[in-house]
């Protein structure tokens, strides 16, 4: 199942470069990452990486970055005598939402200050800003490289250029018990696939590039998920809506809410050009009302 769902993810990241090479975006920046900081010096200049090199730096992880419009990636390691080595990398989105989602894609906490989104734990920096996604990281954990880490982050974010609006969907979620760091920002089935096995056949019908949303609801534990995917029209979103109460709940899900066959408990509805599916609910009523309040969200919030 997983290496289908790699197929699907790097045929999408294909068709993703190249309808990017028609894209007019702004220029690629100077070399953004600099020869020395905190007393590490880089033990080299820069590398760059493009969409057809990036393979022979990241391997098979190439794939997540190309999916969400990946243009350019810099790296450089540095050094510091008696201490862990840092690396630092820097990826040049397309489009903001792309360095957004890829922020999103594996965040865990805890968040800190830093451009427009970022997170610090065990020698490892994560962040977004603009159309840049970067990370730091020690090779080895140190107390004393934490300083230089931040330091190298803040850095590469003054290169990144202004702020860029960060995109509306995920906003649009109810907030009442929502697990804030679950939440994941999609673009394409074959990265809503990757976070959700059951949607490999893309029963949404979720166009190359369209958006969609997965988050967690509840605390720990609680396995409750909430699904919001742009379809192109009502009547394309009236249609996924159908597939997935087919694929998820054969039988059951024809109209209302759906028991599953662990016990768990879901549904899918259109709102306009919107999908919404809940899964893994505990109850009944813990789904409808999961349901209920989202899709009342989503037209409040057109």
């Amino acid at each position: 199942m997983m290496r289908d769902t790699l197929k699907i993810l790097l045929a999408a990241a294909v068709a993703a470069g190249a309808a990017g090479c028609t894209r007019k975006g702004e220029p690629a920046m100077t070399d953004p990452l600099p020869a020395e900081v905190a007393g590490w010096k880089a033990d080299g200049p820069t590398r760059t990486f493009d969409r057809e090199t990036v393979f022979s730096y990241l391997d098979g992880g190439a794939a997540v970055y190309l999916a969400y419009g990946m243009s350019r990636l810099s790296t450089r390691r540095y050094e510091r005598p008696g201490d862990t080595a840092l690396v630092a990398d820097l990826f040049e989105m397309q489009a903001p939402a792309g360095a957004y989602g890829m922020f999103t894609f594996e965040l865990e906490g805890p968040t800190i200050d830093l451009g427009q989104g970022a997170e610090y734990a065990a020698g490892m920096l994560r962040f977004w800003h603009g159309r840049c996604f970067g990370t730091v990281r020690s090779e080895l954990e140190s107390p004393d490289a934490e300083p230089a880490i931040l330091e190298l982050g803040r850095i590469m974010v003054s290169g990144c250029g202004p702020a860029a609006d960060a995109p509306g969907l995920p906003g649009r979620l109810p907030p009442e018990e929502l697990r804030p760091l679950s939440v994941r920002y999609l673009l394409g089935p074959a990265l809503l696939a990757w976070q959700d096995r059951s949607m490999e056949d893309n029963p949404l019908g979720l166009d190359p590039g369209g958006e969609a949303v997965v988050a967690r609801y509840g605390p720990l534990g609680d396995r409750t998920q909430l699904v919001v995917a742009r379809g192109r029209d009502a009547a394309a979103a009236e249609a996924g809506a159908a597939r997935v109460r087919a694929v998820l709940w054969p039988g059951e899900g024809a109209v209302g809410v759906a028991v599953g066959e662990d016990g768990t408990w879901g549904a899918a509805r259109a709102v306009r050009e919107l999908v919404v599916v809940v899964r893994d609910a505990p109850s009944r009523e813990r789904a409808e009302a999961l349901l209920d309040v989202t899709a009342a969200r989503l037209e409040e919030n057109r």
